[in-house]
């Protein structure tokens, strides 16, 4: 045997493998990059370039067929098997072009063949060992069957339909996960019948219930068919055509079965276990920073119990050659990956679902907003439906983001950001969109109305319109202004900047106490405030005592108060709260309180700062008694 050795030998050249290899070569490593096919693996090759090519056909044959909707003459005359084949191929060769380009720039040594690891953690290829200081495992994943269940003839895995010289008529999909609804999407367009055949409750079923349901209504409008919590029993095959069988009975009949029940890790036969890696179910067990049990051997990708996605099988290889080399990258929890299912609509997440947070904080302590794309200028404009989905921790950070609606893949970053960045909604909705953008509705979701009346106006119409409908009256939403209350201690009320130096950090407090619904939420910002920065420097005492005083204010129907240090006047809207005989009183017996106007009270009593001013304020208002609970015209 000829002996190779290098400081890194990487068994598998897909999304992980080659990550590994480009940046550990980029910082001075040398590097041999085994692989038994084509350097980019499955990913590149026979995955999600080519699936995603192919979704490209199949959303232009749509638009073709919706073209006099948007003002276009055109004739769909139908699909082209050859055509489709040659652009979706182009699209590989190019980007396959260029990875080889990249790889032979940077020095690395491509080794084609077989690799076996040994147990003295070298590998063999062939007659050839190669030697390294540090080994990467990154063989990826295959296409899982089920027991009994032979792949071939009329039976297929996504591979093999990727190659299909033809379009079918009928098609039954086992499986509605990711691969799943992306080919029953592709046939759908192409004009097949499809059926998919999913044993949990829902499509997509790892995603949000939210998205499930939404990919189930728009599955229905397009004529995509399937059966839900049902197991396949069986399947038999002739010539020209396919029997599945379920357990419950049911039989459908098809041109061909695509088995899509997921990937398993491609590990048999090759001498990991032997090598002493522990493994559970095929899969190589590591660490967070993915250090697998033997010294010097790591792992990577699909491999790797978890998400099974290029761009993580990509962050992670990166990471890797970075800590052989002696950085430190952090390690990032599966959570904060992005996840896009490209079937039309599409389907992207980050975080947790709604489920999974209440299953790990409590119900109580879960919130989440919903925004329908029905009320998203752009999305109306490409003729798309969908939702946006935040789930939260009460008061607290992002915890997932969902999205449904065709191209919302391009929006998922800023979902990953706040769900990474431990946002809360608060710092995301004032945010400024470009309009006319699908990325709206991201803020929209986390705001309700904020882009349109402002935060604040938005949480006091809200709560206004809550109080009308208990009362049995219809909200006045026609003049929101009139909920609104305006604050003027004519003292600075704000967080310096040399107290809060982040703009962002500020932001997000603002927004807080103006979405504060009560005393007790106000000091606990205010709490937290304290333990951030620090002793509160007086603009920001008197921050917070604006915002306390506009709270008692909405109370009693003010819709202003402005309070110098000589007078202070108090503005009533039309109809407050507040018994007339008992404003009647207050003048009759307070020598410094006036009438002014029919909807004023003005006080003559010297208050020298914010604190006094807005006490003259809580002693006058208190003094008229305690508001009625639902406020006439609210």
């Amino acid at each position: 045997m000829t002996a190779h050795t290098f400081d890194i030998v990487i068994l598998g050249g897909g999304s992980g493998g080659y990550a590994a290899a480009l940046r550990a070569a980029e910082l001075g490593k040398s590097v041999a990059l085994i692989e038994k096919d084509k350097v980019g693996g499955t990913c590149l090759h026979r995955g999600c370039i080519p699936t995603k090519a192919l979704l490209h056909s199949a959303e232009i044959a749509e638009n073709v067929r919706d073209a006099a909707k948007y003002g276009v003459g055109a004739s769909f005359e139908g699909i082209d098997p050859a055509g489709v084949r040659a652009y979706r191929e182009g699209i590989v060769a190019k980007k396959y072009k260029g990875l080889e380009g990249l790889v032979k720039a940077r020095g690395i040594t491509v080794v084609s063949g077989e690799g076996t690891l040994r147990p003295d953690r070298s590998i063999a290829v062939g007659e050839d060992v190669y030697t390294g200081a540090d080994v990467i495992l990154a063989t990826g994943s295959y296409s899982r069957s089920l027991p009994g269940l032979e792949i071939g003839g009329r039976i297929l895995t996504s591979e093999q339909a990727l190659a299909l010289e033809e379009v079918p008529q009928r098609v039954v999909i086992l499986g509605g996960g990711v691969i799943g609804v992306e080919f029953a999407s592709v046939w759908r367009s192409f004009g097949a019948e499809v059926t998919i055949v999913e044993a949990l409750d829902h499509l997509a079923p790892n995603e949000d219930l939210a998205l499930s349901k939404g990919l189930e209504r728009a599955f229905r409008r397009r004529g995509i068919a399937y059966s839900l919590g049902v197991r396949f029993a069986s399947a038999t095959q002739t010539e020209n055509a396919v029997t599945v069988t379920l357990e419950n009975g049911t039989a459908y009949e098809a041109d061909y079965l695509l088995v899509a029940v997921g990937r398993g890790p491609a590990t048999a036969g090759l001498g990991f276990e032997e090598a002493g890696v522990a493994m559970d179910r095929g899969f190589v067990l590591a660490d967070p920073e993915l250090r697998t049990n033997v010294d010097h051997v790591w792992a990577v990708g699909d491999i790797v119990p978890g998400l099974q996605l290029a761009h993580r099988g990509f962050l992670q290889g990166i990471a890797v050659a970075e800590r052989i080399a002696g950085l430190t990258p952090a390690v990032i929890p599966d959570a904060e990956i992005p996840r896009v299912t490209y079937c039309s609509p599409e389907v992207a997440s980050v975080g947790v679902t709604e489920a999974a947070a209440i299953e790990a904080f409590g119900a109580d302590a879960v919130v989440s907003y919903e925004y329908n794309l029905a009320g998203n200028g752009k999305s109306e404009i490409i003729g798309t439906g969908g939702l946006v989905k935040v789930v939260r921790q009460k008061d607290g950070p992002v915890l997932g983001v969902h999205l449904l609606g065709d191209r919302v893949g391009e929006l998922i970053t800023e979902g990953q950001l706040a769900v990474s960045w431990e946002a809360h909604p608060e710092d995301i909705a004032p945010l400024i969109h470009a309009h006319p953008t699908q990325s709206e509705a991201l803020g929209e979701a986390q705001s309700g109305n904020v882009q349109e009346i402002g935060y604040q106006m938005y949480v006091d119409m809200l709560q206004a319109a809550v109080k009308a409908l208990k009362a049995g009256r219809e909200p006045d939403l026609l003049n929101p202004l009139s909920v609104t209350t305006e604050i003027n201690l004519h003292e600075p009320a704000l967080l310096p900047e040399d107290y809060c130096p982040d703009v962002h950090a500020r932001l997000s407090l603002y927004k807080r106490l103006a979405s504060a619904t009560d005393d007790a939420r106000l000091q606990e910002v205010a709490e937290e405030i304290v333990d951030r920065f620090g002793r509160m420097p007086a603009a920001a005492l008197n921050l917070l005592e604006t915002h306390r005083l506009r709270l008692l204010a909405q109370r009693y129907g003010v819709t202003k108060v402005d309070a110098a240090d000589q007078q202070t006047l108090i503005q009533f809207r039309t109809d407050p709260p507040v018994d007339a005989a008992r404003i009647i009183w207050l003048v009759q017996n307070h020598r410094h309180i006036r009438l002014a106007g029919n909807d004023k009270l003005r006080i003559e009593r010297d208050a020298k700062d914010a604190a006094a001013r807005a006490r003259l304020v809580r002693d006058t208002l208190r003094l008229l008694g305690e508001p009625r609970s639902e406020p006439v015209g609210a």
